[in-house]
């Protein structure tokens, strides 16, 4: 399987790098933005509507975070598309769940050790097939000496990842009734921008708390966040929705583990993924399962967890049915470790049943592909193949 593109953007300012990033991927952009225009029509919206909503979701992300308002006005000067098809991309959430398209994706596991040890985290991420190539790392490096790393698609600024300051964030779509109300009430920012956004801003899991859930948004999703403070491994998931957000704690056992369902009890009732394909709920139960008598896991022990397959009762690594329809051929496109002590991702393209953890002691392949003319900051960004 081949390795992923890792790119790293030098320190720029926000346009430049959005920029420069489109200039170096302006095929894989627009593949990105044919991809999504045809699920959108698939969905039921018309041209204008996504027209109309790109518009919307550039201002709103420019009156929020106008830093990368203005790095997704660069990626499309770059790749030669309109502006509003860049935020479109980067509000694809909150276009399919307005059409109430929203659909079960990836699984989620942070593991708190108790005996002064860091994080240990894993979670696949279930998507189209159809966008199977059309993901990359993104390593941002800021002015300020600020490293973002984060697992995107082309063209969207933002999704799983880690920074330099020892913060990572985890994602899984969520669904709720107030994703579909076309009216919300000043500003928000679509769930992959805020997912960056916490990423570029935040340094300790309070503060990225406090912004996760103080920003408005017209989509749900949950971000699991992990940090590393003082010999303590310190997560929480926010769940964000239009209807206000919740925070979910680990368990005694240190576990923190999400699906694509609600767990907050105020707003489980307004629940919709998970009332249209119970899988969500099974590979939830799934987990539990798996974890329960894992008292001190390595990122090994996780990515067992997570090799179980539709046909042993939950999807938790995915694989697409060739003969089904566009828009409903899922697949575990990657499996994501995030280190919150050196800033940096192991990502494996495919799902856990296909990872093999590196014998202990053996070098791991570093890199990936990276692009040409552009050079590795310090360390690996992503490791081919899982540390055991």
């Amino acid at each position: 399987m081949p390795s992923p593109t890792v790119f790293r953007s030098a320190a720029a300012a926000p346009g430049d790098r959005g920029l420069l990033l489109g200039r170096a991927f302006p095929d894989q952009i627009r593949r990105t933005w044919r991809f999504y225009n045809e699920l959108f029509a698939t969905a039921g919206a018309a041209r204008q509507d996504v027209t109309k909503w790109g518009e919307e979701a550039l201002e709103h992300i420019s009156a929020l975070a106008p830093d990368l308002a203005a790095e997704i006005d660069g990626i499309a000067r770059g790749s030669g598309l309109p502006p509003h098809q860049i935020a479109a991309l980067n509000a694809r959430t909150e276009i399919l769940g307005r059409l109430g398209q929203q659909h079960p994706e990836c699984s989620t596991v942070v593991h708190t050790p108790g005996d002064g040890g860091p994080p240990v985290t894993t979670q696949t991420w279930d998507w189209h097939d159809g966008m199977r190539d059309n993901w990359f790392v993104w390593t941002v490096e800021h002015p300020d000496g600020r490293v973002v790393r984060t697992l995107t698609e082309y063209g969207i600024v933002g999704k799983i990842g880690v920074n330099s300051r020892g913060l990572g964030l985890h994602f899984n779509i969520l669904g709720h009734r107030s994703d579909q109300s076309p009216e919300h009430h000043g500003p928000w920012l679509p769930v992959h921008v805020l997912a960056r956004l916490v990423l570029d801003r935040c340094a300790t899991l309070d503060e990225a708390k406090a912004l996760a859930m103080g920003t408005p948004v017209a989509a749900s999703s949950a971000l699991t966040l992990c940090d590393y403070e003082e010999g303590r491994a310190r997560a929480a998931t926010v769940e964000v929705s239009p209807a206000g957000p919740a925070l979910i704690q680990p368990g005694d056992d240190g576990y923190l583990l999400h699906t694509n369902h609600f767990l907050a009890p105020n707003l489980s009732p307004g629940e919709t993924i998970g009332t249209q394909d119970p899988d969500t709920y099974h590979r939830f139960e799934a987990l539990q399962k798996r974890t329960r008598p894992l008292d001190a896991p390595d990122r090994g022990a996780l990515l067992q967890a997570l090799t179980v397959h539709l046909a042993e009762g939950a999807a938790l690594c995915c694989h697409a049915a060739p003969s089904a329809p566009l828009g409903q051929r899922w697949e575990t496109l990657a499996t994501v470790s995030l280190d919150v002590t050196t800033g940096h991702l192991s990502v494996h393209p495919g799902g856990p049943c296909t990872a093999r953890p590196i014998r202990p002691g053996a070098t791991p392949v570093q890199g990936g592909s990276v692009h040409p003319d552009l050079t590795q900051g310090p360390g690996a960004d992503l490791f081919h193949g899982w540390p055991s």
